[in-house]
């Protein structure tokens, strides 16, 4: 209870052939004390069970990524889209070090990685479960990545790593000076700003994702007719996001839309009549709709519509 939260517990189980592994398990706890690209080790205790014996590794608190991932704790709810990019390949390359290290030091170890065996601390730094790997050398799978081959590839995947960070970061800064620039706009009542903002609320660019803020600006510019902020609030009823559900109102959005001659909000009419959203499809209205949409260079319409022109004849057929 000491070290709840504070650090975390490795247990590694050896069968009696497994004895031999005893001391690379030691020589890797001694390194790893004080060693900043390793897992860092506090303290270490053995115990004698039927057919074998469990070893005891306390160390800094570390949590496997996949298990984090799938728990939904690595949400980085307070980051854009941009910033978990750069999170996760900081970790990659974090990770690429350690392998490096791992490599040249332990070469002897005929050992393989999977997805258990990559962590993180509680400084956000990628690290390799290493004690599971040395456990892992006594393993035959020819599916596996051995220690030695990815070595060979190592660095190459660290550079593309790096230059993705420095992607990410230039991609970052320009949605920065997008997102200021339209809030001020979006204040002063711009429609376009207005929208502009709400989608990147939306989509975490800039700013970490809020729906209900991309609402309040798509709501700000659909009520001025702006047909992309129609289309998205007509989208949001339709799935119910942070609204109640209604496809009435979503049509009626669309509609509007449509009235101005935008051809996303024909070709939405359209599908909604043809997948029968309101209750009952009505091939006559996803026709005039797709029609509509076509007159006003929709080409995704112009297939649907000859699709459905085809189908209509071959059940008349």
């Amino acid at each position: 209870d000491n070290f709840a939260g504070f650090y975390s517990l490795i247990a590694i189980y050896l069968e009696e052939k497994d004895f031999k592994l005893q001391a690379e398990i030691y020589n890797l706890y001694n390194d790893s004390r004080f060693n900043e690209d390793l897992i860092q080790c506090e303290t270490i205790e053995e115990e004698i069970v039927d057919n074998g014996k469990l070893i005891y590794i306390i160390t800094e608190n570390v949590n496997s990524i996949i298990d984090m991932i799938l728990d939904g704790k690595i949400i980085l709810s307070n980051k854009t889209e941009e910033q978990k990019k750069i999170c996760l390949f900081n970790l990659l390359a974090d990770i690429c070090d350690t392998i490096v290290y791992v490599k040249n030091k332990y070469s002897n170890l005929n050992i393989y990685i999977n997805n258990e065996e990559l962590c993180i601390n509680e400084n956000g730094k990628g690290k390799l479960l290493l004690f599971d790997l040395v456990k892992n050398q006594i393993a035959t799978n020819n599916e596996a990545y051995e220690l030695a081959y990815i070595g060979k590839n190592i660095e190459m995947f660290r550079q593309f790593c790096l230059r993705e960070i420095k992607s990410c970061e230039k991609e970052e800064e320009k949605n920065k000076n997008k997102y200021e620039n339209n809030l001020k706009k979006a204040k002063k009542g711009d429609k376009k700003a207005q929208y502009i903002v709400g989608y990147m609320y939306e989509h975490g660019k800039a700013v970490p994702r809020s729906m209900s803020k991309a609402k309040y600006w798509y709501e700000k510019s659909a009520t001025k007719k702006y047909t992309k902020a129609l289309n998205n609030m007509a989208y949001f009823y339709q799935k119910g996001i942070q609204e109640d559900k209604s496809i009435e109102k979503a049509e009626e959005l669309l509609k509007i839309s449509a009235k101005q001659k935008d051809s996303v909000a024909c070709l939405n009419l359209a599908i909604m009549y043809q997948t029968g959203k309101k209750g009952k499809v009505d091939i006559e209205q996803a026709l005039y709709w797709y029609k509509k949409a076509m007159k006003y260079g929709d080409k995704v319409a112009e297939r649907m519509y000859k699709r459905l022109i085809m189908q209509k004849a071959n059940e008349k057929g």
